[in-house]
């Protein structure tokens, strides 16, 4: 028996599209702007017409993100599995200017210490000394007391994550072969490229990343990229492949229904763990399979359903802010 007041399945999501642009004109005026610049994060949905708008609308979104002073990336599913989480940290880790970033961090943690840097910009502890004229053992203990209080004591940040940025950090203020190939060693570790863990035990560091402790890990990213004087993290990830009933034949990666489930339980993931992202915009890019589909898209996960659609909505004006937007074909 059908209740006249029960709704549509085909109506629980808006058909109002929006045009690339000025969604994305929404996007920077109200999140790169303003509340993901104050360490707010926000995670999207967008539904694109085709996978040429896909492409130019993370395109343009990054390019206004970078401008802006956010660190950013790309991701998608065609060359990487997205699902398995720690593949998608992966992803975005290799994008990321790691040696630049760990050098804008210690570069502020002196500047915030007190100590006038060389003009050279040169951050061993020898150079600060002379540059200070300061006894350099002075400023050892006063280095290794502000990476202790501002780094390893920063719950914000992942013990594993603590420990390789303390690595990467050392290695510039009092470099040697070991310290700097071990530094080496953590970002190979964070680009999931490292062959053996157990180069990293002099880093206390003992198992790679897993789809366990990705999550915070990304976290911890997103942090630590505003600690190295960034404005946040934004990354375009598009995953229209997983609500593909029949895979494109092109030698990229195909996806079972298991792995979209898969896929949209890690969507679900990001989006009720967004009060826990500080200065981070996650964009995921998705085909019309995905609202279309009831067995590989979102209908075919009630826990992500529920948090993409409105209940109460205006039938005339789409809303650029909601969670899911359609976005209008050029």
């Amino acid at each position: 028996m059908v209740l006249e007041h029960q709704v549509r399945r085909d109506r629980d999501v808006t058909d109002l599209a929006l045009p690339a642009d000025a969604w994305l004109d929404w996007l920077c005026a109200e999140y790169l702007d303003g509340f993901v610049r104050e360490g707010g994060a926000a995670i999207k949905v967008a539904v694109v017409p085709s996978p040429e708008t896909s492409a130019a609308l993370a395109e343009r979104l990054l390019t206004e993100a970078g401008g802006r002073g956010f660190a950013v990336a790309r991701v998608d599913a065609a060359t990487c599995k997205a699902h398995l989480l720690h593949n998608l940290f992966h992803e975005v880790a290799r994008q990321l200017d790691w040696e630049g970033l760990t050098r804008d961090f210690v570069r502020r943690l002196l500047l915030d210490a007190g100590w006038a840097l060389p003009g050279d910009g040169a951050l061993e502890v020898a150079a600060v000394a002379r540059a200070n004229e300061q006894d350099a053992t002075i400023v050892r203990q006063d280095v290794r007391l502000a990476l202790t209080r501002h780094l390893m004591h920063d719950r914000g940040l992942s013990r594993q994550f603590r420990l390789g940025a303390l690595s990467m950090c050392r290695a510039l203020t009092e470099p040697d072969e070991l310290r700097v190939e071990l530094a080496a060693h953590v970002r190979m570790w964070l680009r999931g490229e490292l062959p053996r863990v157990s180069s990293l035990r002099d880093a206390f560091i003992h198992q790679k990343v897993d789809r366990h402790t990705a999550r915070t890990m990304i976290l911890s990213t997103a942090a630590f990229v505003r600690h190295a004087g960034r404005e946040g993290l934004v990354t375009t990830v598009d995953v229209s492949r997983y609500a593909l009933a029949r895979p494109v034949d092109d030698g990229r990666n195909r996806y079972s229904k298991a792995a979209a489930l898969d896929m949209w339980e890690t969507l679900r993931q990001f989006i009720d763990g967004a009060d826990d992202l500080g200065g981070g915009l996650f964009v995921f890019l998705v085909g019309a399979e995905f609202v279309a589909d009831d067995a590989r898209g979102m209908r075919g996960y009630n826990a992500l359903n529920f948090r993409l659609t409105d209940d109460v909505r205006d039938r005339r004006r789409p809303n650029p802010l909601a969670p899911m937007v359609r976005i209008a074909a050029c």
